[in-house]
């Protein structure tokens, strides 16, 4: 009886041993089955949040063989790419999303938006803008490329981003300007009263009153027809610009004044800049240092390549004597704060 009673205990106990070993391997596949699924749910949400698009319009106002407008197209391409098409910045030439004054507008709205133009279409935000472009400061690309390191660019920079402007770049360099008229210009006292179109901002109507014209701010699309009608005698640009808006069929002199180097930005919204994630802002950073070589390379080039056709289509091109140009805007560049310490940057550049 005894005997009997202790193996009936010994298989309660063996009985029971086996049956906690079981509710613990119970437990610990539940446990495990959560953590995957809670594992699962977290990757499900990570996946989410990489599959969100971004649709990013952006706005210039050149023709579509400019070298901008390529290097727009690039740096694009180049960005949906390494964002698996999560960054989609569509590029509209010709001034058919924007012109002068709403690009600016839209970047401070806050408003999924790069506007490409020259930096003194800020210059109501950030007056130093201006004197990047003042007349006759750089020797040419090179020289104003080296500009980008100083503490000038770096100053500039951080006062744009509290005014909610983010700068993308402004290191895109179109070539130097000319006149375009209908008779040799042999110094300045030859354009006295000269009805002559420029871009709506200070940077073009400051040098331009001081030379005594009657500068007058027409958008771009506008000038071939103002032209034409006699509303302005005389533009000022690139030989690209004269040769892709063909302004040359209307008036037919160049004079190589190369009174200001044509550079622009590019610009978006500070505060839309800060929703992209870090990983698309560092990809659309560096490809917009790739789309300033492109475009600087082949603007360097557009430049030798469209005066040999402007002459081959019968336009003449004057060399002048620039002094006199130089003398009546002089003042400019000492009438920004930023203006000596600019002087003295390009000098330093130099060595």
């Amino acid at each position: 009886m005894k005997k009997t009673l202790s193996l009936l205990l010994v298989a309660i106990l063996v009985v029971g041993m086996f049956g906690g070993c079981s509710s613990d391997k119970a437990e610990e596949t539940t446990t495990k089955e959560t953590t995957a699924d809670t594992a699962k749910t977290e990757e499900k949400a990570e996946e989410k949040v990489e599959e969100k698009t971004y649709e990013i319009k952006m706005g210039h106002v050149l023709a579509t063989e400019h070298p901008v407008h390529i290097a727009m197209v690039e740096l694009s391409e180049a960005v949906s790419k390494r964002t698996n098409g999560n960054v989609d910045i569509q590029v509209y030439p010709n001034g058919e999303l924007s012109s002068y004054k709403d690009g600016p507008e839209a970047i401070l709205s806050g408003a999924a938006y790069m506007f490409f133009s020259s930096p003194g279409q800020f210059s109501d935000y950030v007056p130093g803008f201006v004197a990047l472009q003042a007349p006759f400061l750089y020797d040419g690309f090179e020289h104003y490329a080296k500009l980008q390191d100083t503490d000038v660019i770096k100053g500039l920079k951080e006062e744009s981003e509290g005014k909610g402007i983010h700068v993308l770049s402004l290191n895109f360099v179109s070539g130097f300007r000319n006149l375009l008229t209908d008779y040799e210009v042999t110094s300045v006292e030859d354009i006295n009263n000269l009805k002559i179109r420029v871009p709506g901002n200070p940077v073009f109507t400051v040098p331009f009153e001081l030379m005594g014209t009657n500068p007058s701010a027409i958008a771009w699309g506008e000038t071939y027809t103002s032209l034409q009608q006699g509303v302005v005698d005389a533009i000022e640009g690139t030989s690209n610009n004269i040769y892709n808006a063909k302004m040359f069929e209307v008036k037919n002199v160049v004079t190589e004044t190369g009174h200001i180097l044509d550079l622009s930005g590019l610009f978006i919204s500070a505060d839309y800049w800060s929703t992209l994630p870090q990983e698309y802002r560092d990809i659309i950073a560096e490809e917009v240092l790739n789309a300033e070589k492109t475009q600087n390379t082949l603007a360097e080039q557009a430049e030798i390549d469209y005066k040999e056709i402007l002459i081959a289509e019968g336009v003449a091109y004057n060399t002048v004597d620039k002094s006199s140009f130089k003398e009546a805007t002089k003042s400019i560049i000492l009438g920004f704060e930023i203006g000596q310490a600019m002087l003295d940057a390009l000098e330093d550049v130099k060595q």
